[in-house]
């Protein structure tokens, strides 16, 4: 296995994970109904970062392929 491989599923696993803690933090909210305005800025950054390495995981991955493929 190559390391832009390995990175590659490093990232996928890394925005898995924080995923999941956006998801346990809305539930969260919707169940003690406990957020404030800081919450949600607070998730919408962590939303905001998944959508940046999500782009950054398919460009990765599209410039690995197209190099392998050569």
């Amino acid at each position: 296995m190559n390391t832009v491989s390995l990175a590659l599923k490093l990232v996928f696993a890394v925005v898995i994970f924080e995923l999941l803690i956006v998801g346990g933090t809305v539930i969260k909210c919707f169940d003690t109904d406990s957020c404030d305005e800081n919450d949600s800025n607070n998730i919408t950054l962590i939303l905001n970062s998944i959508a940046a390495k999500s782009f950054a995981l398919y460009a990765a991955e599209k410039g690995s392929s197209a190099k392998i493929e050569k």
